[in-house]
């Protein structure tokens, strides 16, 4: 596996400078940036390939908890490096790597950094096997894969998945299709629609601050943002 590349996330520069230091010294790391902020994590990793974030719990006036809910979906290995003990099971029900608490040692950060490498190997051949999907279109079985699919609806209780090669079906519910796509690719924008981040062509302006979305080549459709998954969806695609 290549080195893992990763963002440090810490409003203490000392904190900081002292993880970076520890991780200079593990030959699976790559530093891409440390940020002492929320607002330039998203920034990064909206512009950057991440594979591990260490992710302080009380940045400024924000939380990293919270910040990690949010990213969970994505192919990340979260690791908390914090000097507070007290949120350690909040963290790994978020399915964290692990947990560092402050002062940091050697033998500690290259634990997790170990820990990271297995899970996202894991993940890898995980995404590899569930790469290829199956639907029904009419009386027969199509394989689809991913880069195909633009979205996903519902009507009348099955679920509707558009995709380049025409409309098919699957027995749904819409809940139970979601489980099997990628969560790095796939994002629900409201209860009845999942869209195809890379499938996206227009983000337009709507109505009490949310969007609908145009999809590439379906120039006649509208897919709604409801406010119940907008903030979601600004921090995935970084909308301020």
């Amino acid at each position: 596996m290549d080195k893992l590349k990763a963002l440090l996330v810490d409003d203490e520069m000392p904190a900081r400078e002292e993880l970076k230091y520890l991780l200079s010294r593990n030959e699976d790391v790559e530093i891409i940036k440390d940020v002492d902020n929320l607002d330039d994590a998203v920034i990064v990793l909206n512009t950057h390939q991440i594979d591990i974030i260490f992710l302080d719990i009380e940045i400024n006036d924000d939380n990293g908890i919270a910040f990690a809910q949010i990213i969970k979906s994505r192919e990340i290995a979260i690791i908390f490096a914090t000097a507070y003990d007290q949120y350690a099971v909040e963290a790994f029900s978020l399915n964290a790597v692990d947990y560092l608490l402050k002062p940091f040692s050697q033998e500690r950060v290259d634990q997790s950094v170990d820990k990271a490498v297995k899970k996202l190997r894991k993940d890898k051949t995980t995404k590899r096997l569930l790469k290829k999907l199956t639907f029904w279109k009419g009386d027969k079985m199509v394989v689809v894969g991913p880069e195909d699919i633009l979205y996903l609806t519902v009507d009348d209780r099955k679920v509707i998945i558009e995709t380049t090669k025409g409309t098919l079906t699957d027995a749904g519910p819409l809940q139970t299709t979601y489980e099997k796509l990628d969560p790095s690719l796939f994002i629900r924008t409201h209860r009845s629609y999942i869209v195809n981040l890379e499938k996206i062509e227009e983000i337009i302006p709507w109505f009490n601050n949310t969007y609908i979305l145009k999809m590439v080549g379906l120039e006649d459709t509208e897919i709604p943002v409801s406010r119940s998954y907008l903030q979601e969806f600004k921090k995935i695609i970084g909308v301020v």
